[in-house]
């Protein structure tokens, strides 16, 4: 039984229900005061309104932020019934308390079906005989059962229990069974069953103590110990090396690219300036042997991947840049060349030592064709997340002393590795440039057809030369997709094409002969779950806070709500002719976008 085990539900539980989403416990937390998940196995459970008026009592099993139900509306009775009237629809926020109903109380006095493990730290007196249906498993063995003649143990056990080996107390000697004489054999002699046992009553005693006093904490629990927000413990890693945070400052939690969408290229060992690439991660402070790569091939490399995990050494760029590089050598790999396919494939590296860092500690994954080989024609690809960017999980281009940071998500996973961090969030800001492909030199009336998939839904393109820097040398911009044209304006770069990840064909067309980039532009930082710091905090790079997630944290409001601070009189209304309303309010949606509705009069 848990003592003092109390939550709440997170969603709506109707009386048909037999499973619902709950919270972390109340007032309880791990050693690190990180929330603790509730779980129990088949408990009583209570769950009730504000002031106790009303409840209901069910049967139930909690796992994974899961309540799942046995039996629901139960009565008072020994053992508990379900009463269809009993059972109640609940609200999200409901609160849950573990508790002890009738069938969990002994009574020394009736007959017990125990289903669980049992343990008894004192002696134990059976006065009467005793039946094991399975097997004695005794780690300090069994003393034997006492007898007044040899005859009489001889009469007592089957033939089939008279066993080599089997022992017995004859008359205060210890006897040993010789199954091929058939006979008793005297060892010595043996104290049998001397020893006195602790009553159960005792053990029963104390056991109703603790569910009374169990119970009494429960009744003194007030409401005002349930939290008003939710809130994580992450690592902080951004641009700035240190960030004081006004009220309108937020962030993002940045996760771990997945594999599926991670389908952008990033070339290793085709230029001198990408011989190497440095992978930056967060320590999980586990240990593990073995990282996942995603992978692929361009022609023929014959050369295998090389693969380290190094200690991170930061580089502090200047006040807004920072990243960190390999340095000390912790593990290494191979990955042999024939493992590696023209299609993007997941490989597992096994290295040769288990890595485990404290939990925050600084990676890079270092990964180079073998001696450092670069070939423009036979290299490889790590396949990097095509729906955001990273400060935090970034890859750094390097060879020799230089080294170029980049905000790519290459898809590298472990178990040793921490799976998010919070960064700084810049909506529209930086914007990475990503090249698709590099048209040759061409002559007047001419044109050239390169066929590419693009990787993100709707990008950004630009097509600039590659000398110049120059967006528009050239005419006849359209792609061809379906038989289709779709233009694009020269005049305008860069312009969002409303394409998805299909396979298209561009066209030019020009009058002179020059060298032209297609380079593809999105944003630096992802737009997903936004939190909030405390505010007057000064936030330091690779330390880690408490983030607001939702509810009221540092008295600000994290999540959707309603804006009542400044209501208008106007509003887009389109034809929808107001009724006798007084004022708009304005609605922050998931999307983080506002929305005005009517507010009437009460």
């Amino acid at each position: 039984m848990k003592s003092l085990y109390q939550f709440r539900l997170l969603d709506e539980l109707k009386a048909s229900d037999s499973q619902v989403r709950i919270s972390q416990l109340i007032g309880r937390r791990n050693e690190d005061w990180s929330l603790r998940d509730v779980e129990f196995q088949k408990e009583t459970v209570v769950l009730q309104n504000g002031d106790g008026s009303v409840f209901e009592m069910a049967f139930a099993s909690a796992s994974g932020g899961i309540l799942t139900f046995h039996k629901r509306g139960l009565d008072e009775n020994n053992p508990p019934v379900e009463k269809v009237y009993n059972k109640k629809t609940w609200g999200n926020g409901t609160k849950c308390y573990v508790t002890a109903g009738a069938g969990d109380f002994i009574d020394k006095d009736e007959a017990q079906v125990w289903n669980g493990e049992q343990t008894f730290t004192g002696w134990v007196l059976i006065q009467k005989e005793l039946k094991a249906e399975g097997q004695i498993d005794a780690k300090r063995g069994v003393k034997n059962p006492i007898f007044a003649t040899k005859e009489e143990a001889t009469a007592y056990f089957t033939e089939a229990e008279k066993v080599e080996g089997l022992l017995v107390n004859i008359k205060g000697n210890t006897y040993r069974r010789n199954s091929i004489t058939k006979s008793w054999e005297m060892l010595g002699l043996a104290d049998i069953n001397q020893e006195k046992v602790q009553e159960n009553s005792t053990k029963i005693s104390t056991l109703e103590e603790k569910v009374q006093a169990q119970e009494e904490k429960v009744e003194k629990l007030k409401e005002d110990n349930w939290a008003d927000h939710l809130e994580l413990r992450s690592f902080f890693w951004d641009r700035e090396k240190n960030v004081a945070p006004a009220e309108e400052v937020v962030f993002v939690r940045q996760k771990l690219p997945a594999y599926e969408f991670s389908n952008l290229e990033l070339n290793l060992g085709k230029d001198a300036a990408d011989k190497e690439i440095h992978i930056q991660r967060f320590s999980s402070g586990k240990t593990s042997k073995q990282i996942s790569l995603k992978l692929k091939k361009i022609q023929l490399p014959i050369t295998n991947i090389e693969v380290e995990v190094r200690k991170g050494v930061v580089v502090n760029v200047d006040t807004e840049t920072c990243y960190w590089y390999g340095g000390e050598l912790l593990a290494t790999g191979v990955i042999t060349n024939n493992k590696i396919t023209v299609d993007y494939s997941k490989i597992i590296v096994e290295l040769d030592k288990a890595i485990n860092l404290p939990k925050g500690g600084l990676y890079s994954i270092v990964l180079r064709q073998a001696g450092g080989v670069v070939n423009a024609v036979n290299y490889y690809q790590i396949g990097c997340d095509t729906t955001q960017r990273s400060t935090a999980f970034g890859a750094v281009k390097i060879n020799g002393g230089a080294r170029t940071p980049t905000r790519w998500m290459a898809f590298c996973d472990s178990e040793a590795f921490l799976e998010e961090s919070v960064v700084l969030y810049r909506p529209q800001n930086d914007q990475e440039v990503y090249s698709i492909a590099r048209m040759g030199d061409y002559n007047s009336g001419e044109g050239e057809t390169i066929e590419f998939i693009c990787p993100i839904d709707n990008p950004l393109i630009s097509f600039r030369n590659a000398t110049s820097g120059s967006y528009w040398m050239v005419t006849g911009f359209y792609f061809i997709q379906d038989g289709k044209r779709f233009p694009i304006n020269r005049n305008r770069p860069p312009q969002k094409v409303l394409l998805k990840r299909w396979s298209v064909k561009l066209c030019l067309e020009g009058y002179r002969s020059h060298i032209v980039e297609i380079k593809l532009m999105f944003n630096a930082n992802s737009e997903g779950l936004k939190v909030i710091g405390k505010h007057g905090t000064r936030y330091t790079l690779g330390e880690s806070y408490w983030f607001g997630l939702a509810g009221f944290f540092n008295d600000k409001w994290v999540g959707p709500q309603i804006d009542t601070t400044n209501p208008t009189a106007s509003a887009t209304t389109g034809t929808i002719a107001p009724g006798n309303y007084v004022s708009y309010l304005t609605v922050i949606g998931p999307d983080g976008k506002k929305y005005k509705i009517w507010a009437y009069a009460e």
